[in-house]
């Protein structure tokens, strides 16, 4: 596995993951549906997660496509 590769070009920007805002975004919307559970069992329950996510605010910025011609970039193909 010393020579594997990205098969696209493509790296994201900023943090490593977004692993832990992941994981905060569905804890307030697990939160929410169980307050809604308790306040009324037939009620309406928060059905849209992106009510809760905010991409904005998370730790990566996007991504960027790689020029395999500069060396500095061509080592952020390897897996």
């Amino acid at each position: 596995m010393s020579r594997s590769r990205r098969k696209t070009p493509v790296h994201g920007i900023g943090k490593g993951s977004e692993k832990l805002a992941k994981r905060w975004w569905n804890r307030l919307f697990r939160r929410d549906t169980k307050r809604a559970l308790e306040r009324d069992a037939e009620g309406a329950l928060p059905m849209n997660i992106h009510k809760h996510t905010e991409l904005w605010d998370g730790p990566k910025d996007g991504k960027m496509h790689l020029d395999l011609n500069d060396p500095s970039q061509r080592k952020l193909m390897r897996k």
